[in-house]
């Protein structure tokens, strides 16, 4: 019998590692993924197992690609990868920092010496650093599988703060939110409370912690916002369950003005109709 798996890991593990970046190497992982996405979902574990490569070619190359991946996202998400997928979206402009630290380094050993780019320079040392290999190399992965995030990853986003006004990032920054939305769009509509109550934690988390690009920051944290309320609109039985860390999300100011005073209210209002108006107490006349 013709093994499978050899080939897919050959490609869509060594190839695609070494050649995220070929836009012809892009292209035609692209279209053969479109073209044939039913049947590799049914017979094959690229779309679970080999996300994180697949993501290096969109935050290589982020408005060229974003469309194609907005089609391929439902094939990605499932009750094991969801988690994974999700932190990975919110780290899309850390990936493709990442990437471009890896680009340079790899191109040029000896760049902090030559000072050849002083403004990338701390985080390129930082890069070749044995000390932080596990946090770059969390997101060089190749597979799933190896933890939905890092600790420390706000000490991760301040090493890759010099690359934040980089136009790849920024890019990368300007299309995440779009694929939050459409991961929702896709969890929601098959309405697996399970699933869902594993990503309500993963929202209330993720709302401090978020690449500090002043714009991106501003337009996740309206996303997350929204997608709360989704969520506990359509199970209102998990606000009971996530009830104190919903009131723990609301007593940071900021999403009141970042996530956007109609969210804030209408979560506040599903707490009291929940009868959660003992934990209100210290939290409405302070913020409203």
């Amino acid at each position: 019998m013709y093994d499978i798996e050899t080939p897919i890991r050959a490609y869509f593990g060594q190839v695609l590692t070494a050649k995220f970046n070929d836009l012809g190497v892009a292209y035609d992982t692209i279209e053969f993924l479109l073209g044939n996405a039913e049947m590799l979902m049914n017979a094959t574990n690229i779309f679970s197992k080999y996300v994180p490569n697949l993501l290096k070619i969109l935050a290589w190359s982020p408005m060229t690609f974003v469309a194609e991946f907005l089609q391929l996202l439902p094939a990605c998400i499932s009750p094991t990868t969801a988690s994974e997928v999700l932190h990975s979206l919110f780290d899309l402009p850390c990936l493709s920092a990442t990437l471009q630290a890896q680009y340079l380094v790899e191109a040029v050993p000896n760049i902090t010496d030559l000072n050849l780019l002083p403004q990338y320079n701390r985080c390129l040392a930082s890069f070749q650093d044995a000390a932080h290999k596990l946090m770059f190399g969390h997101f060089l992965r190749s597979e799933t599988g190896r933890g939905d995030t890092i600790d420390r990853l706000g000490n991760l986003h301040l090493l890759l703060s010099d690359f934040s006004h980089h136009q790849r990032v920024l890019a990368a920054a300007q299309i995440a939110p779009q694929l939050v939305r459409m991961f929702f769009k896709v969890v929601l509509h098959g309405g697996d409370v399970e699933l869902v109550s594993q990503l309500v934690p993963v929202l209330i988390e993720r709302t401090a912690l978020l690449f500090d690009i002043p714009s991106f920051m501003t337009e996740m944290r309206r996303v997350i916002a929204q997608q709360l309320l989704a969520i506990f609109s359509l199970f209102p039985q998990l606000v009971v369950d996530y009830c104190r860390d919903i009131i723990e999300y609301l007593r940071t100011l900021r999403n009141l003005t970042q996530a956007g005073e109609h969210c804030y209210v209408h979560l506040v209002c599903m707490l009291h109709k929940l009868r959660c108006i003992h934990l209100l107490c210290g939290v409405v006349p302070n913020c409203i």
